[in-house]
């Protein structure tokens, strides 16, 4: 569901990457790879990351709860289309709990890069040998994107903003084809 309010801690975010915190939409639900029913496993695990998020960012309510994705898996493409997203757009942030590669498959990152200027992913598969090869081979190699973070799973990393440990890993890419637009 896309969220009223945001926590600070998200609109720095947006103004670190350049995106208008007027203009976010927050969506807290399941994103997976094909619109399904999620099993019970599936839901429970939503239930406890959307409580988490309420809690960890002080997320505020649902603009329009008819539109919850509870019980249901939602790909980007009908997330977009649901909402009535923009032809472009700015930036997506994906912290999908273990489900990077799997939501973004080739059709997703084909999608992506017809309609967003940037995409950060929160990763949290164990990093061995400390890189995702698939994601970044499938962003950049095959789709011309531009890596420009690379912040690894519980490691201590330097940044231009000083040393930070990162719990999950994020990757962040930038989409030449439409930076500037």
């Amino acid at each position: 569901d896309v969220l009223d309010t945001l926590d600070d801690a998200i609109r720095n975010l947006t103004i670190l990457n350049d995106v208008d915190p007027a203009r976010v939409a927050f969506h807290a639900g399941y994103l997976s790879p094909s619109d399904d029913l999620l099993t019970p496993e599936q839901q429970q695990r939503a239930k406890e990351n959307l409580e988490a998020y309420g809690e960890d960012w002080g997320v505020g309510r649902s603009r329009d709860p008819a539109k919850s994705s509870e019980g249901r898996g939602v790909s980007i493409a009908t997330l977009f289309a649901s909402y009535d997203v923009p032809q472009i757009v700015d930036m997506v942030d994906l912290d999908i709990q273990r489900a990077e590669y799997a939501v973004l498959d080739d059709a997703t990152v084909a999608f992506l890069t017809d309609r967003v200027k940037r995409v950060h992913v929160g990763t949290h598969l164990a990093d061995t040998p400390v890189r995702h090869p698939p994601l970044i081979e499938r962003f950049v190699d095959k789709y011309g994107w531009r890596l420009v973070w690379e912040f690894h799973h519980g490691h201590r990393t330097p940044t231009p903003f000083g040393p930070v440990h990162f719990g999950d890993g994020v990757l962040s890419f930038v989409n030449p084809k439409l930076d500037g637009r």
